[in-house]
């Protein structure tokens, strides 16, 4: 891939799309590529610490009664995926595809917390919030096992057809009656 410029504006857009197309293929070619299983919230923890998120807070607009008009409650955490030395190249990879709507043209994943009256509650609340994402984002989902109709449910299903056949002929049983 060519570097370039953060400056220019196509520049990050360019850089995603492509990054998003090698590892898509990526991920089509090589069976051998597998998600992390069952990466655990508090495995992240311990491998991403806050001291890469950038906290910010500001008003709420939750309960909080008179104190809401006061007091900066709302806090949002940015975690810039990119920047994070933490993170191999194949798992920041999966987080930009899996939480793509969630990640802004910096690359920063975004999460904020204000239902809370209290600050510290509402910035745990938003750490929790970042971890179980990324947890999910990195986790294999299991593949669906295609499996055969029971027996059943094919008899039931024979069932629901013989009625609704039986109801669908006695109405054209009547349209065929002679009008008196």
């Amino acid at each position: 891939m060519q570097a370039g410029l953060i400056t220019d504006s196509g520049f990050f857009y360019n850089l995603t799309t492509r990054l998003y197309d090698y590892t898509t293929a990526l991920l089509k070619k090589q069976t051998a590529i597998h998600r992390i299983t069952a990466m655990t919230p508090d495995e992240i923890r311990n491998r991403i610490p806050e001291s890469e998120f950038i906290i910010s807070a500001s008003r709420s607009s939750g309960p909080g009664g008179q104190n809401v008009n006061k007091v900066n409650t709302r806090v949002e955490i940015r975690f810039n995926i990119i920047a994070s030395p933490n993170l191999t190249d194949i798992e920041k990879n999966l987080i930009f595809i899996e939480l793509k709507n969630k990640i802004n043209s910096e690359g920063d994943l975004i999460t904020t917390s204000q239902s809370e009256r209290s600050q510290l509650r509402n910035r745990t609340k938003a750490v929790e919030k970042l971890y179980k994402m990324l947890s999910v984002a990195l986790t294999e989902k299991p593949g669906r096992k295609s499996t055969s109709p029971t027996k059943k449910s094919r008899l039931e299903r024979l069932e629901e057809k013989r009625k609704r056949s039986l109801i669908k002929k006695m109405r054209k049983d009547l349209d065929q009656a002679p009008a008196e």
